[in-house]
């Protein structure tokens, strides 16, 4: 769950937007992914018999975190087939470019990388997003969790 200083950073009137826009199943499973009680393996094991283990990787179990940080190949690929395509949606949508340079390889480097370092260099601009994205963290990010600093960003830029 996120804890105090995430959620304050968080734009939470965009998350409602955008989740307001998906269909009523897909912000179910949002929720409880976010809740760490969505059916991933670790969580039906607790009712049935299934394993606990990741079925893509089988070296560790699978929880709501390790469906995001599994470094299974398929599961690699199709990440990075879809950070393409929210690439090519920023450009349609008309996103800051260096704002969006900075989500796509923020979502890449798969919680590698920070923000702040991804933004260094930039225009000063882009250094309180940096560091709002960062407490906010890569998993919290990927789980549609983007900073209040993205908002002004993309607004004045």
């Amino acid at each position: 769950m996120l804890d105090r200083e995430q959620f304050e950073e968080v734009d939470w009137d965009n998350v409602y937007a955008a989740l307001e826009l998906v269909p009523r199943m897909f912000q179910i499973w949002a929720c409880k992914q976010v809740m760490d009680i969505a059916p991933t393996f670790k969580n039906l094991s607790k009712y049935t018999a299934q394993e606990r283990w990741c079925p893509s990787c089988c070296r560790k179990v699978e929880d709501c975190a390790h469906i995001l940080e599994c470094d299974e190949e398929g599961r690699v690929e199709a990440l990075m087939l879809t950070i393409d395509m929210l690439e090519l949606w920023l450009q349609q949508e008309s996103t800051d470019p260096g704002l969006a340079d900075c989500i796509v390889r923020y979502a890449r480097g798969r919680g590698s990388v920070t923000m702040e370092e991804i933004c260094s260099g930039k225009d000063d601009k882009y250094y309180h997003f940096a560091v709002s994205q960062d407490k906010i963290g890569w998993r919290r990010f990927m789980e549609g969790m983007i900073s209040k600093e993205c908002t002004e960003l993309q607004s004045n830029g």
